[in-house]
């Protein structure tokens, strides 16, 4: 479902943040929402919300993924007149924390 992939990948980035200590810390459950984030993608564009909070909980764990954030750069570009100030943020982070150039946004 759409809502649900930004929904968990968000909630367990920000446990994890808030804790201390990662309440997940599976590479492969991490490789699955990755995965299926970029599936849905194809036929889907998230809204500006999902798309800041998938890039945000990305690089609040520390996952770096070349595809994932190109494919995501994509879904801003499809909507970018949408995206309100916390979006922005949320999205010009991630890509500054991980180190992603993205010329197409920045």
């Amino acid at each position: 479902d759409l809502e649900i992939l930004p929904i968990m990948v968000h909630a367990i980035a920000k446990i994890s943040f808030r804790t201390g200590k990662s309440i997940i810390d599976s590479k492969q459950l991490w490789e699955v929402f990755e995965k299926n984030i970029i599936e849905a993608a194809k036929t889907e564009v998230f809204d500006s919300r999902n798309c800041g909070s998938i890039l945000w909980a990305f690089a609040k764990m520390n996952r770096k993924s070349d595809q994932l954030f190109r494919v995501m750069e994509n879904q801003v570009v499809s909507n970018i007149n949408e995206f309100d100030s916390q979006s922005i943020t949320n999205t010009a982070w991630a890509y500054a924390k991980v180190g992603h150039t993205s010329p197409k946004l920045f």
